[in-house]
């Protein structure tokens, strides 16, 4: 037993410094990498995709929001006015996961409860099962007016 405490104290102890000063740089760059994933916001890289040993691409794949159901009787959507902030996502991954992508779509957003321009916040609906869009999301501004009514005498 006194053997094999001594072996395991030798394997420990040889070229110590050299596995000190590598534990403290893999502990550094952990740290780094994690604190970029924390703060990155907005229209950057956002997506994750499951790992491949593919050729790796980015790719800027623009939003379209998905709207269901009619406003209340009376009123309309101006569906040209419709926007969508962040209006794309840059996704970077392999080559034959992002190219068949042409286009995000939001999770259905029912507008039928809506007479005036609303605010709502959409997720992003599931693209691909390679592609998590879990963390994603949008915010679609829909602009509704009231029809006016022709009033002949």
């Amino acid at each position: 037993m006194r053997k094999f405490f001594m072996k395991l104290g030798r394997l420990i102890l040889n070229n110590f410094w050299l596995k000190a000063i590598s534990l403290i740089f893999a502990c550094m760059t952990w740290f780094y990498v994690m604190n970029m994933i924390e703060n990155t916001t907005g229209k950057t890289i956002l997506a994750k995709v499951l790992p491949s040993y593919s050729k790796m691409i980015t790719k800027k794949i623009y939003v379209k929001p998905v709207l269901v159901e009619n406003p209340p009787d009376g009123f309309k959507v101006k569906v040209n006015e419709v926007t969508i902030d962040p209006p794309y996502f840059i996704l970077a991954g392999p080559r034959h996961v992002l190219e068949g992508i042409n286009a995000l779509e939001t999770m259905p957003v029912s507008i039928s409860r809506f007479k005036d321009t609303a605010k709502v916040d959409a997720e992003i609906a599931p693209a691909s099962h390679s592609l998590d869009t879990e963390s994603l999301s949008v915010k679609v501004t829909i602009p509704i007016e009231k029809i006016e009514e022709n009033k002949e005498n």
